[in-house]
């Protein structure tokens, strides 16, 4: 194929043997025509007015300006953003550009970045409402007060609570989409659903019980255990005679709905699959603020969207942590309560050692590069994935799970080797992966506590498994259905 000169690209040292379509040789691409569909499919859902990323990316106009700028981090192929390296599966969330999609974008630049003709402009995608669904909610959830964060060193996790508001009966929440009205003040938002013990009241989002004496006093956020949801009879998920509860089908498996922090805050799930919520339960927006030395308000909110009849199966999430090893040596300690491990729930007073009693690791001492967390988790009954979602801090290096099947196979699913703390990826499958009981997944998590890493604070220091940022996590989180479940038409 002959090649334009707009198209020789070879010089690039990060893209090599790129070339543009046979049908655009000759012929410089123009943003009209070749280059806004690409932006459209791959960068509008960030590149939009009020939302995470720096800079608008729909119009002309917009995007001449970063022209250069763009050809540069598409080439090096870090944009769009996307962390899976090595991988058996596909996910319908990949928004890489292809080969030929990154030489269009490479051509237009070095052509002179034309706008072409407005006839040739294809229909911008719509998200109404600025949500990023393509529709808007079906009930739309604000914080119960407007938080004032003042400019201090911190701020612990905060709880506020907002009342079911619909009375007709659960519904499954097949999406939901956290959003701060201050990006500048959210570090992140954990949303997830609670059911108060009787007698609790709710007095501008924050929970009370009566003591003995008749006075008001704040309720402890553990008393709020999840596992007091009640299910309607006909939504219980049956057991086999003899089966034990198991904690791939416990109620604290669906209780979180979505996590909002840097390149995620937006969860959805197959058609007929969500979460339920009961009348009578309360959203709970947990909050992390991060002071900016001036005076700031937030007033964060939540979209739900309801799956629509047939309704199938209940979404469900849990962490990959039964079985614990730190660079190959077994962890003797107690393993957390799922919930509790995702909201970095520790008691009041909590010292770096009872921290880390709690999470059942030890802390990362100073300068260690390579610190390694290998984790497992025993699949008791036959489920479906449907999408991962590692978490760690700063500090997190590398990420990757795998499974090893019954009769003796062991498969890598992806690895993410530069996990990035500041865009935490979702990854969400395009087919479903089945997993047979007898199974065990493994997630192995690598962080780098040394002066090599530049987001790295206090290599010096020993670090604690808690909430803050300069802490650490090891979640390897699955989202899965359960295979035998099938839910009842009501």
């Amino acid at each position: 194929m002959r090649l334009g000169s707009a198209t020789a690209i070879l010089v690039s040292s990060f893209v090599v043997g790129v070339t543009v379509p046979s049908d655009a040789a000759g012929q410089t691409p123009t943003f009209t025509r070749d280059v806004a569909p690409i932006l459209y499919k791959n960068c509008s859902q960030c590149h939009r007015p009020n939302e995470v990323a720096p800079m608008p990316l729909m119009t002309y106009e917009q995007v001449r300006p970063w022209a250069r700028s763009i050809k540069s981090k598409v080439l090096k192929r870090e944009m769009p953003p996307w962390g899976v390296g090595q991988s058996s599966l596909h996910f319908s969330n990949d928004r890489r550009m292809s080969d030929q999609e990154v030489a269009t974008i490479v051509a237009w630049v070095d052509g002179g970045a034309p706008m072409g003709k407005l006839a040739d402009m294809p229909p911008a995608p719509e998200y109404p409402g600025g949500w990023k669904f393509n529709r808007a909610p079906d009930v739309v959830l604000r914080m119960p007060v407007e938080f004032q964060i003042e400019p201090r060193s911190e701020y612990p996790m905060l709880d506020f609570y907002v009342p079911i508001p619909w009375t007709d009966g659960m519904k499954l929440i097949q999406m939901s989409e956290a959003r701060p009205s201050n990006k500048a003040v959210v570090h992140h938002i954990t949303v997830s659903l609670v059911t108060f013990p009787p007698g609790t009241e709710v007095i501008d989002g924050q929970p009370f019980t009566t003591d003995a004496s008749g006075k008001k006093v704040p309720l402890d956020r553990r008393t709020a255990r999840i596992t007091e949801q009640k299910l309607p009879s006909d939504m219980q998920i049956p057991r086999e005679p003899g089966e034990k509860p198991d904690r791939l089908s416990s109620v604290g498996g669906f209780t979180t709905l979505l996590a909002y922090v840097a390149g995620r805050g937006f969860d959805g799930h197959p058609d007929g699959v969500g979460t339920p919520a009961l009348p009578g339960q309360y959203i709970n927006f947990n909050m992390h603020y991060t002071p900016t030395g001036r005076p700031e308000v937030d007033r964060s909110e939540l979209g739900l969207w309801f799956a629509k009849e047939p309704l199938r199966k209940f979404h469900f999430r849990t962490p990959i942590n039964e079985r614990q090893h730190v660079n190959g040596k077994l962890v003797r300690g107690s393993i957390p309560d799922a919930a509790d491990v995702e909201a970095g729930r520790v008691s009041q007073g909590a010292t770096p050692t009872t921290i880390s009693s709690f999470s059942g690791l030890p802390p990362i001492p100073p300068y260690m590069a390579d610190y390694t967390v290998t984790s497992e988790l025993a699949i008791t009954q036959d489920i479906t994935i449907n999408g991962f979602y590692p978490h760690m801090h700063v500090r997190g290096k590398v990420a990757e799970y795998r499974v090893a099947y019954p009769d003796g196979r062991e498969q890598l699913l992806f690895e993410v080797p530069r996990y990035r703390f500041d865009w935490q990826e979702r990854y969400v499958l395009s087919e479903p992966l089945k997993i047979p009981k007898g199974s065990t997944l493994k997630y192995r998590a690598v962080f780098d506590n040394s002066a090599n890493n530049p987001l790295n604070p206090n290599p010096d220091k020993e670090v604690y498994w808690s909430e803050q940022s300069w802490d650490e996590m090891s979640l390897g989180w699955i989202e899965y259905t359960l295979d035998k479940q099938r839910l009842q038409k009501r």
